[in-house]
């Protein structure tokens, strides 16, 4: 297993490489029953990661209306029959919807929910599921129960369902529970943008990959079960013949007598050989993690304590006769970081090494065997994982320093009375010598020498409290670094001995194991050439090592299917939280200019959408004040009455800001503090803020336009104040 974990740009590739994977092991399984399939399946998963088309699946839960089908369809896309969403007994059918002009290329298979045509392994299942609800009757038990079973590890799910129907609810948070990100939209009312225009604009521009990604997922693990069952069959038929072939053998002939003591003098060969390179592997693995954890001369020690030197500064919390100081986070962090890439650097390094001398070895017993005329073998050794050196690293690396340091406050109070010890001098030797009465006479001399012992008594206050704010910080940075360096020196004897011995009771394993089975072959074919050979026997005995030979490459293809099992597991748990959730800011396509836009101001852009929310709610309050104190259109009658005579309009009362203008004004606070932490945009392409600035400019024309109809209709002889508009709502802040 990589010890990089999976991410938007690699989750592709990663899938790509564990298709090159299973391949590889099922042709290296040979020709069993099925596996054709299974290759041929691989190589259509492997041109579908690298297309252009996504997968949606759409199940009609219930059917829906003509108008409400005409519309679900055309918002899946142009080319969509409606038809097909209005009957329960429908074939699943597959169109194919083009791309271009900004759309995306879709396959969309539209199917009854009672439909269950069997889906051959190795088709990609769809990773964006809409369910269509005509309405609620079909959300009976049954249905409900076939909903979760397809609810089951879908990254997106989108219902299609009326609105404010309590069972609707529940299937939403049930989707919400069991899927990886539920939208509900309403079947009456849905938007002109088609799923095609929506999956090529944000955020789901940036999730094609991963879509496909899941989707041959899903086709890799069902062609990985059918693998499994072709390697169980193999065995069992192996299991069967063997046993068939060791009856043959036992009874075409008496037993095979054995050679006193059979290949002893090739066997002390091998094993003097295999020594010879273990023994000098042992002891440059060694060497090498001396030289880089040695306490006295190791490079990762020198690394460390050159890192400890540039611990300058300390986490500082002021109390009220002390400061607290504590070691920063990020120095622990960085120190770690350093510590983990080196000590993974060198026991990848050691990995790859011994994986060379276990191949080196077989190697050298198969040379060996041939030059002295032995039997056929083939070593068969188990290599060492990256995963032990990730748990190594997980179980040793960590700081235990409970370091607390203090250092002095001293107030203005200490720093006066500090100072006032120098203006006493005077005071002091003219008491001393009894020339006080003199000090009162001849105040023209001693008040400007009060003065100056008082100047001279703070320059010395403020250059000694300097100096021993220096000392106490550096005191207490080295009280830090002695805290620090017993959990340095903890982490290196931990890893200096664990991985030595990970790495030598690996080898010990696997050459102890590959002995074995030399000793078990060499004893056989001494045994065969010294027994009575027959034709019939030679025969029986060449199959049957030929059994044995391929149930021993058995445990590597299993070993290979698992490791491509956990590989699916792995990238499933790591694309989970790549994909964006409803209502959650989801940040730009890697690399684009407005993700280095929108990054160091994230929180802000945050606070300034909450605040436009708060201000469309105002809004939304102020029109529906306005419309019911609007005053109503008169009668017929009242119109044929004569106008009375206007009254003279009343001093107007200073108007208080309404709730409505303070939201602008704190919107307008929040635009100038983003502005200053706002780095500078890419030339030619607006801001995030300054596209929402520009939506608040255009609404706030339309509220002044909608202002000035409303004052010009209204009757002279009864003003009345226009009601305040409601602002329309942004598409784009719709989910």
């Amino acid at each position: 297993m990589a010890l990089i974990k999976v991410t938007a740009a690699s989750a592709l590739p990663a899938v790509r490489q564990a298709i090159g994977e299973l391949n590889k092991s099922a042709r290296d399984a040979g020709a069993l029953p099925g596996l054709d399939m299974v290759l041929q399946s691989l190589e259509r998963l492997d041109a579908y990661c690298s297309g252009k088309s996504l997968d949606v699946e759409v199940v009609v839960v219930s059917p829906v209306d003509p108008a409400g089908a005409a519309r679900v369809a055309a918002w899946i896309g142009a080319g969509t029959q409606a038809a097909l969403l209005q009957t329960k007994t429908a074939e699943p059918t597959s169109i194919e919807l083009p791309g271009g002009q900004g759309l995306v290329p879709l396959r969309v298979r539209i199917r009854p929910l009672a439909s269950s045509s069997a889906i051959p392994a190795g088709t990609p299942r769809p990773a964006l599921l809409a369910l269509v609800v005509g309405n609620v009757t079909g959300l009976h038990q049954d249905n409900l129960a076939l909903v979760e079973r397809l609810l089951e590890d879908r990254p997106v799910v989108v219902i299609l369902a009326p609105a404010g129907e309590e069972a609707v609810k529940k299937l939403e948070e049930r989707a919400a529970t069991v899927a990886w990100a539920a939208v509900r939209l309403d079947l009456a009312s849905l938007s002109d943008a088609s799923l095609q225009a929506r999956l090529a604009a944000p955020p789901w521009d940036a999730t094609h990959e991963l879509l496909r990604a899941h989707s041959a997922l899903s086709a890799l693990q069902s062609l990985t079960g059918v693998y499994d069952l072709a390697l169980q069959q193999q065995g069992r038929d192996l299991r069967i013949k063997k046993a068939a072939t060791q009856a043959k053998l036992g009874k075409s002939g008496p037993a095979v007598r054995a050679v006193a003591a059979p290949g002893s003098d090739l066997m002390s060969e091998v094993k003097t050989r295999i020594q010879r390179h273990s023994q000098e592997f042992e002891r440059g693995a060694s060497e090498r993690l001396q030289d880089l954890l040695g306490l006295t001369g190791g490079a990762l020690a020198r690394e460390t304590e050159a890192l400890l030197l540039s611990l300058d500064e300390l986490d500082e919390k002021e109390g009220t006769t002390k400061i607290e100081t504590r070691i920063p986070r990020a120095f622990e962090q960085k120190l770690l970081k350093t510590v983990r890439e080196r000590l993974a650097r060198h026991c990848a390094g050691d990995v790859v090494a011994l994986n060379d001398l276990l191949r080196l070895l077989g190697q050298e017993i198969e040379r060996t065997l041939a030059q002295n005329q032995g039997p056929p073998f083939v070593p068969q050794f188990a290599y060492l994982g990256e995963d032990r050196v990730r748990r190594l690293l997980d179980m040793t690396l960590g700081l235990q320093a409970q370091y607390r340091g203090e250092l002095p406050h001293e107030g203005f109070s200490e720093y006066f009375a500090s100072v006032r010890k120098y203006s006493m001098i005077l005071v002091m030797a003219a008491s001393m010598f009894g020339m006080s009465s003199v000090m009162r006479q001849y105040r023209e001399f001693t008040v400007p020498l009060t003065i100056l012992l008082v100047l001279s008594g703070t320059y010395s206050v403020i250059s000694s409290t300097r100096r021993a704010r220096v000392e106490n910080l550096e005191k207490e940075l080295e009280a830090a670094r002695n805290a620090l360096r017993p959990d340095l020196k903890r982490i290196f004897n931990e890893v200096q001995k664990g991985w030595s011995a990970i790495l030598l009771q690996h080898m010990n394993e696997q050459i102890g194991a590959v002995l074995a089975d030399v000793d078990s072959a060499v004893k056989d074919f001494q045994a065969r050439r010294g027994a009575e050979a027959t034709p019939e026997k030679e025969r029986l005995q060449r199959q049957l090592g030929q059994i044995e030979a391929t149930e021993k490459k058995a445990p590597l293809l299993y070993k290979g299917k698992d490791a491509v099992l956990a590989s699916i597991d792995s990238i499933r748990s790591d694309l989970r939280p790549l994909f964006p959730r409803p209502g959650a800011p989801v940040p730009a396509r890697p690399g684009s200019p407005a993700s280095a836009a929108a990054a160091p101001v994230s929180a802000a852009q945050a606070a300034l959408q909450e605040a436009r929310a708060k201000m469309e709610a105002l809004k939304a309050q102020a029109a529906a004040k306005a419309a019911a104190t609007a005053p109503k259109p008169a009668a017929s009658s009242s119109a044929a009455a004569p106008a009375k005579p206007a009254e003279p309009a009343a001093p107007a009362a200073p108007a208080k800001p309404s709730a409505l203008e303070e939201a602008k004004a704190r919107l307008a606070a929040m635009r100038s503090s983003v502005a200053d932490k706002k780095p500078a945009a890419e030339p030619g392409k607006p801001s995030a803020l300054d596209e929402a600035k520009a939506r608040f400019d255009a609404i706030r024309k339309q509220a002044e336009e909608r202002k000035a109809v409303a004052a010009a209709k209204a009757p002279a002889t009864e003003p009345a104040a226009a009601p305040t508009p409601t602002p329309p709502t942004d598409p784009a802040s719709k989910p």
